[in-house]
């Protein structure tokens, strides 16, 4: 009997210790050393964490070109979407607002997290089915 407790005692802290969970502040530098570290990754402008009635918000301000825009909104909803797993609380939206030098105006870019998650993460959807169905491009 004593075996089978220690057992399921163990078995829990296995499985909490391989799926961690981050607060706010935490999440906030694990952004920054991924932006910081990943070769591919745009230059990360800032970031923000917010409640806009129900639905709790992950939004990032990145620098980009012209040249490599989709790319590094593409890395970056890829990001939202492996940061976002790692948090305590769930997110509803992703955004991504996008600076360009030579433009006066960011682009924000909008993905449901949990669409971006099916495609990111779990691989159930292809890239055309994502942009069509979760994402929104919008000039503020």
């Amino acid at each position: 009997m004593m075996k089978k407790v220690f057992i399921i005692i163990g078995l829990f802290f296995w499985v909490n210790m391989s799926n961690p969970k981050y607060n706010d502040r935490h999440l906030s530098i694990l952004t920054e050393e991924y932006f910081k570290t990943e070769k591919l990754a745009p230059k990360l402008i800032g970031q923000r964490f917010y409640m806009d009635e129900n639905d709790r918000i992950f939004l990032i301000d990145i620098e980009s070109t012209t040249v490599s825009s989709w790319d590094d909104i593409y890395f970056s909803f890829q990001a939202l979407s492996l940061l976002g797993k790692l948090s305590k609380e769930e997110f509803h939206t992703f955004i991504v607002v996008l600076h360009i030098p030579d433009q006066i105006l960011p682009f924000v870019t909008i993905s449901n997290a949990n669409c971006a998650t099916l495609y990111f993460i779990d691989g159930d959807y292809d890239e055309k089915w994502w942009r069509g169905e979760c994402l929104q491009v919008k000039e503020l």
